[in-house]
């Protein structure tokens, strides 16, 4: 199942609760050559990185902090 996040979308990271600040797709490129199987320019997975808010109480974080993420 792959999941798909869009920008601004809350989500819950190891740190606390935060926004997608940035989605981009992966792609496939010619010099990847871990698996004969997938062709050049296949979708791969996403990379986002999320702008940690606040922790799982509520409480804001006073330091700016990111967290980065791949998905299948």
């Amino acid at each position: 199942m792959k999941q798909i996040f869009e920008l601004r979308d809350w989500v819950a990271t190891d740190d606390g609760l935060g926004q997608v600040i940035y989605n981009r797709p992966i792609h496939v490129e010619k010099y990847n050559k871990q698996d004969g199987n997938e062709k050049v320019g296949t979708h791969i997975r996403n990379l986002y990185v999320c702008k940690i808010l606040c922790d799982f109480e509520g409480k804001p974080k006073r330091i700016f902090k990111t967290d980065i993420f791949l998905n299948k």
